[in-house]
């Protein structure tokens, strides 16, 4: 009897390609508001909303998302145990402590504008306490129109680190399977926790 051979399935997503950024992980924006014109008189948006934080993740690093259903959650579940999601609100830790945030949109009309707003009030210097590591860009489609596309790159580079998540169709279906993550999303989440290991 002729034994069938065992099938063996790829690893899923093993290649995830980035149209925006090519092989580059991440574009580098201003450090720090401090150097940048723009004032608070100058920004007529409401005040993002804030909140006080009695610890801190064991990490150093918490994600919040600029809209609901960015896909905080998500990604704080990709970077792995240890690192915090405080929702919608921008966190203020204790003093004296160091806090790095990973801002969060999709990349649909809502969370462009959202990600417009919060990157003027941070370079306005209205966002203070904790330090903003970058943005994080989640797809909210397969495929991206010219005006996505040049909004996206205009914000990627409006703070100290801009990156993306492009789409990955096996995550509408399921939540993401820790062992079969695209090596450049492991890439990117490994580059954000060295980014707060130096605050």
């Amino acid at each position: 009897m002729k034994r069938e051979a065992a099938i063996t399935q790829p690893p899923e997503e093993a290649v995830l390609h980035d149209s925006l950024l090519g092989a580059r992980l991440m574009e580098s924006g201003p450090a720090s508001p401090d150097a940048l014109p723009i004032s608070p008189e100058d920004v007529t948006s409401e005040a993002w909303p804030k909140v006080q934080i009695s610890a801190i993740p064991e990490s150093h690093i918490t994600v919040m998302g600029l809209h609901g259903g960015a896909g905080a959650s998500t990604l704080a579940a990709l970077m792995g145990e240890g690192v915090g999601d405080h929702g919608q609100a921008w966190p203020e830790p204790p003093d004296g402590q160091a806090l790095g945030v990973v801002a969060v949109f999709r990349s649909h009309w809502r969370g462009l504008e959202a990600a417009d707003r919060f990157a003027e009030q941070w370079a306005a210097g209205m966002l203070t306490g904790s330090v903003l590591l970058g943005l994080v860009i989640v797809d909210d489609g397969p495929a991206l129109s010219d005006g996505q596309r040049r909004a996206m790159k205009r914000l990627l580079k409006m703070t100290p680190r801009g990156t993306r998540i492009p789409w990955v169709e096996a995550w509408r279906h399921a939540s993401p399977d820790s062992g079969r993550i695209p090596g450049r999303i492991t890439r990117i989440t490994r580059a954000l926790h060295q980014a707060a290991a130096d605050l």
